[in-house]
């Protein structure tokens, strides 16, 4: 027969509790039950893991399989938890694709206020052009889009910021002389 988890579970509890009767009342079952799942335990091992038949001092072995049960066990456990948060629609992922000036003035305050609400949720973000931004909206690669253009047709979208920009130049500058005396 094949280990399975529940006999990491059984043999856990029996080892922490020192008792067959105490892992008995903590996992609800009787002693005798215990005892067979035990037994059935060593034999797929092919070793005791008990020094004596009171099942309250480990072998090396024992030890060894206890520890790697925790782990396992602890393992599973974090395994279900997660697959309940995301059931519960408390965990998942949102893709984000967002032009590279979205991705550094606007959403390191947004993801982080964010996290605080929600920090089961994975966000995956890209940094793209405004075309790679659409194209993934379109594949349904992304959950949200930040373009720096008006939207596209077939679309919903809202204007979110309205960037002001300018030239910087050196005051000598063709561009500048050429500014200059346009505004006289």
């Amino acid at each position: 027969m094949a280990l399975k988890l529940e006999m990491l579970r059984v043999f856990q509890t029996a080892a922490e509790q020192g008792s067959l009767s105490l892992a008995a009342a903590k996992l609800g079952r009787t002693p005798s039950a215990i005892s067979m799942m035990l037994s059935q335990l060593e034999e797929d091992i092919g070793d005791r893991l008990f020094e004596t038949d009171r099942k309250n001092k480990l072998t090396p072995l024992g030890a060894l399989v206890l520890e790697e049960s925790r782990r396992a066990n602890d393992a599973f456990a974090r395994s279900i938890e997660a697959i309940r948060r995301h059931s519960m629609s408390t965990a998942g992922c949102i893709r984000i694709a967002a032009v590279p000036s979205a991705t550094i003035t606007l959403l390191p305050n947004v993801v982080a206020s964010f996290r605080k609400y929600r920090p089961d949720v994975r966000l995956e973000i890209s940094d793209v052009d405004t075309a790679s931004v659409i194209r993934r909206i379109q594949l349904d690669e992304a959950d949200i889009g930040i373009i720096s253009s008006e939207k596209e047709a077939g679309h919903d979208g809202e204007i979110i910021l309205t960037d002001y920009l300018g030239i910087v130049c050196h005051k000598d500058s063709p561009i500048a002389i050429a500014w200059k005396s346009g505004q006289q």
